[in-house]
């Protein structure tokens, strides 16, 4: 889950909606995904919904510290640079 959540970060980002923007919708899909795990029901194990709660505070965090998360090839090219 984890990793489905940073691909569709990263894949916003390298479109070009920005880093803030896609940590914002990764939030709000973090958020419903868990919203709807509660609200119907579906069986999973108890560690899911903490990792989804948990994957959205800290996306909230680094939004707010302005950091964000750049998929890796974006920081590796401008160190080269």
């Amino acid at each position: 889950m984890i990793v489905l959540v940073r691909f569709l970060e990263a894949t916003l980002v390298l479109v070009g909606v920005g880093v803030r923007l896609a940590v914002v919708l990764m939030l709000v899909l973090v958020l419903v995904l868990g919203v709807l795990v509660v609200v119907l029901g579906v069986r999973v194990r108890v560690g899911v919904p903490v990792v989804l709660v948990l994957v959205g505070v800290r996306a909230v965090v680094l939004a707010l510290l302005g950091h964000g998360s750049l998929p890796p090839w974006s920081t590796s090219r401008s160190r080269s640079r």
